[in-house]
């Protein structure tokens, strides 16, 4: 009678210790997805910044954060120079584009 409690007792504890596993379980995987939505959010809030650097917001932020007269002209001038990149750039693939059809056609 003796050994069929300690049995009884020892699958009692087997059932509770089972049941803190499980329990545990649950809780990291709470934890892993709590952690796993605060990477994407991050990652998330990292494209936006990413996709509003460019040089030209880059340089319009800056110009909005400049209160004073000579920074805001400096600002001013990278905003102007990258425009004119942009457009030089445009011109120079439209060359491009030119030459292309120029060996298409050939």
């Amino acid at each position: 009678d003796i050994e069929s409690q300690e049995l009884k007792d020892a699958q009692e504890e087997l059932q509770s210790m089972n049941l803190a596993y499980q329990k545990q379980v649950l809780e990291l995987s709470k934890n892993y997805a709590s952690e796993d939505r605060e990477v994407q959010k991050l990652q998330e809030d990292q494209e936006k910044d990413q996709e509003s650097m460019d040089p030209y917001t880059k340089a319009k932020k800056t110009c909005d954060k400049k209160l004073n007269a000579e920074g805001a002209n400096a600002a001013l001038e990278n905003i102007i120079r990258i425009q004119k990149d942009r457009l030089e750039d445009q011109e120079e693939v439209k060359k491009l584009w030119k030459d292309v059809e120029k060996l298409l056609k050939k």
